[in-house]
């Protein structure tokens, strides 16, 4: 408004279905310099309201970060000391926002997720849970992943099959930890782009066309679950169609 050029960084915009979001989008973003689209679901929400001449598709900034080598050095030390890792492990990014979510519409996100992680343990995989968004000094939920994490872990009978650390992480000791592991089950965006830029597959709960837009760069759309989905024999089964597709999952995100 003040005739300074502005950039829009790579992020997810639309649906715009609200009156009030939809004439303020089409009023302020013709005005951008630049638009960064993150993905085709963004790109069509964009040209279903008239804008597209300031638009280009791009991928998330995150892809970006550079690894940190004192990051890896620390969790390769961690891991080398605890025999729980090894080839097998599952990361389960569990999300304050999803529970939130899942708890407007009657589903028992914590209790599925225990379940989940139990199912795993019997069937021989350990379960590393990570919490990508975290304020160690709060007991509020937002943008906390510790509560919802501290819950489900508490919920797990075999702890021994289960690793939880109750602190807050860098995002490049989160992505060191992610590295270790051969499958990630997410809830949380940022969780998911470090997962891929280690070349680890991932399945998604999520709640948005966010998720969807930047697994389909690698092809991996069709492994994004909405929660409101989200059952406790679903998120099974689609961990067992995701698991038989493992060679596949993994060939896209290298060729991508």
């Amino acid at each position: 408004l003040m005739g300074v050029p502005v950039l829009k960084y790579s992020q997810a915009m639309g649906t715009f279905h609200s009156p009030i979001n939809r004439f303020l989008a089409k009023w302020i973003l013709p005005k951008m310099k630049l638009i960064c689209a993150r993905g085709k679901g963004t790109l069509e929400n964009l040209t279903s309201i008239g804008i597209e001449k300031n638009v280009k598709m791009c991928a998330d900034g995150a892809f970006t970060m550079a690894d940190d080598l004192a990051a890896n050095a620390m969790v390769d030390e961690v891991c080398a000391e605890d025999d729980f890792y090894n080839e097998n492990v599952v990361g389960l990014s569990i999300s304050s926002v999803v529970e939130k979510k899942c708890k407007k519409l009657g589903i028992d996100y914590k209790g599925i997720m225990i379940d989940f992680i139990e199912k795993l343990n019997q069937a021989g995989y350990p379960v590393l849970i990570i919490a990508n968004g975290a304020r160690i000094n709060s007991q509020k939920p937002r943008n906390n992943d510790l509560l919802i994490c501290d819950a489900v872990y508490e919920g797990v009978k075999n702890k021994d099959m289960v690793r939880w650390y109750h602190k807050e992480m860098d995002a490049e000791e989160i992505r060191a930890y992610l590295g270790k592991c051969r499958f990630l089950v997410a809830s949380r965006f940022h969780a998911m782009i470090g997962a891929l830029e280690q070349r680890v597959p991932v399945l998604l709960v999520g709640w948005s066309h966010k998720y969807q837009e930047v697994l389909d760069f690698f092809e991996l759309g069709q492994y994004a679950i909405d929660f409101s989905n989200l059952t406790a024999d679903f998120l099974n089964q689609a961990f067992e169609k995701f698991v038989a597709s493992e060679d596949e999952i993994r060939r896209c995100i290298e060729n991508n």
